[in-house]
Formats: C-alpha cells, structure tokens, sequence
C-alpha cells in the first residue's frame, strides 16, 4: 500500500510497543549506549559505505548493529534528489520485501548503480569454497584487504565505496546471488581471522564471523589509513562492546526474574487447571 511507511511495511502486522526510547541512540534507556559514542558524531571518514540490508535484519531493533553504523557514520549527502556519492559516509539501503525481486531491488537502486559506475567501488564478500554452487556465478577476483599494500589503490581517491551486505551468511548470499550486478565487482575480504566479537551475543555459524559493525570497523582500519583508520576502529568497535554489555546485562535479568517469581506463580502457569 502507497500510504505505508518502509518500517510498517516490513514489520506487517506486529504490533509495535510504544515505549520511550533515546533521542540519540533510538534505545530503551535501560540499553543505551550514549555513554559509548564519540564526541563528534558522526566520524569524518572518506570511505563511502553502502550496505544492502536483507528485510529480516531490519526486525532485529535489539541486536542489529546496523543501526550504529548509520548513527556514527551516517552524512546527508542527498538533495533535491540527486545522488550524491562524494565524500564518505553511510547508507542503508533496506529491501521491503524479502523474495526473488530483492536482486532487481539492489541492483537497479540508484545509489548502488552511481557507486559501481564510479569505478572505485569493492564489495565485502569472501571467497567461496570451490564446491559452493554460488562459486561458479562469481566473475571477479577476491583480495585479502588485511594484506600490505591492498588499500594503495584508495589512496588520493575522493571516495572510494565499499559494499557491505548485513544480515546471516544464508541471507547475505541469497541478496548476492540474487543481485546480478554484484557478481562482476571486485571483492575485498579478511585474511586475518579471530577478529569477530559479536559470537558474545548472537550465535555464529564459525568463531571468527563478525557483525555487520565489526565488518565496517575493521575495514575502516585499513581505508582510512594509518592516521585515521585505528581512531575509527576503535570507536566503532567500542559502541558495540557496550550494546553487547547490556544486551547481554538485560538477558541475564530477565532469565533472574523468570526464575525468582513465586515457585506457586510458576506452577500454576506450567500446569493450568483442567476444566
């Protein structure tokens, strides 16, 4: 329907708790995690950041990072409706469906189709094991972006964009089968593993997966370059350790409190009366 919003849209019939939340942070209080932000927000970097949002990603309001991305990272950068990728920054792009059209939606989307046509753009995506189906539809080459001298070809370009698809390893490879386009564009990955943290929270199919957050923070390290990128890593990385400290805070007191209402309340609710 033309009179809903993108958020409806893909929440459906859920029905959203009106509860009060940060004017910053768009978190329960209980949650926030000002505390943990920079002073100046959001970062000045030069990179360009696109990320393609599976719709199921969207729903996690609690555990997403892609939202702090966006806070810390996120620039205007359009107007009047013109595409604008100069400069660095972020943007979302989330699909409002989830289904076989989420590759035409990515693909034929405005601010990806002015990023691949500026020829400075790189996808985050990692080499695929030889017997993966998905392996044979790739027509570019993929390079460790942790190795010396990957990021020379950044350097003394206005903005170079990286590409970054947030949601489960079965969703990001969906989105990328789906989306043609993607296939021809050079790949970035991390030779380096042990680097994800966010397996704390949220369970991970390898110890070494990391969060969408984790992803562009590390990236940035090596972007960015040697003055700016460390400086930025770590503030990124610093807003999800707290998100991770009171998510995982605000779990533990609600498991404590399931177990500490009366053993009669618990009974009771366990085993019903029977009519």
């Amino acid at each position: 329907p033309g009179g809903l919003s993108l958020q409806e849209r893909l929440m459906g019939n859920t029905r959203l708790e009106h509860r009060p939340l940060c004017e910053v942070c768009k978190r329960p209080p209980r949650v926030c995690i000002c505390s943990a932000l920079p002073e100046k927000t959001p970062l000045d970097i030069k990179t360009r950041i696109i990320i393609l949002q599976h719709p199921r990603e969207f729903r996690r309001k609690t555990i997403g990072t892609v939202p702090l991305v966006k806070l810390l990272l996120s620039k205007g950068n359009a107007s009047g409706g013109v595409v604008d990728n100069t400069g660095g920054g972020c943007d979302v792009i989330t699909c409002p469906y989830a289904g076989r059209d989420m590759g035409e939606y990515f693909s034929t989307h405005p601010r990806v189709v002015s990023a691949l046509e500026s020829g400075h753009a790189r996808l985050l995506f990692p080499a695929l094991h030889p017997c993966d189906p998905l392996d044979s539809l790739i027509k570019s080459e993929v390079t460790n972006l942790d190795d010396e001298g990957s990021a020379s070809e950044w350097e003394g370009k206005a903005a170079g964009t990286l590409i970054v698809i947030d949601g489960s390893w079965s969703q990001a490879k969906t989105i990328f089968k789906q989306a043609k386009l993607l296939h021809s564009v050079p790949r970035v990955q991390f030779g380096q593993g042990g680097l994800g943290e966010y397996g704390q929270l949220r369970s991970e199919p390898r110890g070494n997966y990391m969060s969408t957050l984790e992803s562009v923070a590390h990236s940035l390290r090596i972007l960015e370059g040697a003055d700016a990128g460390p400086r930025v890593c770590d503030a990124l990385i610093a807003v999800q350790r707290e998100l991770v400290r009171h998510q995982q805070k605000d779990e533990h007191m609600t498991k404590r409190r399931a177990f500490t209402r009366p053993r009669s309340e618990r009974v009771k609710n366990k085993h019903p009366p029977r009519e």
